[in-house]
């Protein structure tokens, strides 16, 4: 495999080998080539590890794709910035490639969000500047908007859902948090190689608890 590094032997992880903070060390081929474009969508299905399913439990959030990949018989990581079940049961986790960090915040339910902000989240959702907010779905917005006003009216813009260091200042913001059927997650990593922040929004579309997770994946 070059220079990419081994995570772990199948046979390893079909045993049961525990995932402690950090479990994935990078692999140092990375999905550099893939372009990360505002507003981009993904459909995706994550797996618990199984004989059928041996790469299939992490997400990238630079191109949407599985975050592992299997050759010659050996798990390598390709670059995993989500986890599913695995380190938190039951759960998404982010940050657990060695020296990122990550946070997950359930935002709640599609439908209730959709009726706030007058349509389809994974769509109408920006972040910017360290504060996600809530735009029109037929805005137009130039190449080089910054964070919007209250009173930018070309934008469309419809409200701040949160700043994220007004939510670190109240507490920890957890790495964790369980699957929910039906529910929009806001993910951020921080200290990837890639980038100083990589967020993703991942709306659940089907949830098989301890089985698979169907997901909408939004780059917001």
């Amino acid at each position: 495999m070059g220079s990419r590094v081994v995570i772990l032997g199948v046979a390893a992880a079909l045993l049961g080998v525990g995932f402690a903070g950090g479990w994935l060390a990078r692999g140092q081929s990375r999905a550099r080539e893939a372009a990360r474009t505002a507003g981009a969508l993904f459909e995706i299905e994550l797996f618990t590890l199984s004989p059928t399913h041996q790469a299939h439990s992490t997400l990238c959030l630079l191109d949407g794709k599985h975050g592992q990949v299997i050759q010659d018989g050996q798990r390598y990581n390709r670059n995993s910035h989500v986890d599913f079940h695995h380190y938190a049961a039951g759960s998404f986790t982010a940050g657990v490639q060695g020296g990122e960090n990550g946070q997950v915040i359930d935002l709640g339910d599609v439908s209730d969000l959709r009726g706030e902000y007058g349509g389809d989240p994974l769509r109408v959702l920006r972040w910017r500047d360290g504060r996600l907010f809530a735009r029109g779905e037929a805005a137009v917005e130039p190449e080089d908007v910054g964070a919007p006003s209250k009173d930018d009216s070309v934008l469309a813009w419809v409200g701040e859902i949160f700043d994220i260091a007004a939510l670190v200042k109240k507490g920890p913001i957890r790495k964790s948090a369980p699957v929910k059927a039906g529910h929009v997650y806001f993910v951020r990593i921080t200290g990837a190689r890639e980038s100083p922040e990589i967020v993703g929004l991942l709306h659940v579309l089907d949830h098989d608890p301890g089985v698979s997770v169907k997901l909408r994946v939004a780059l917001p």
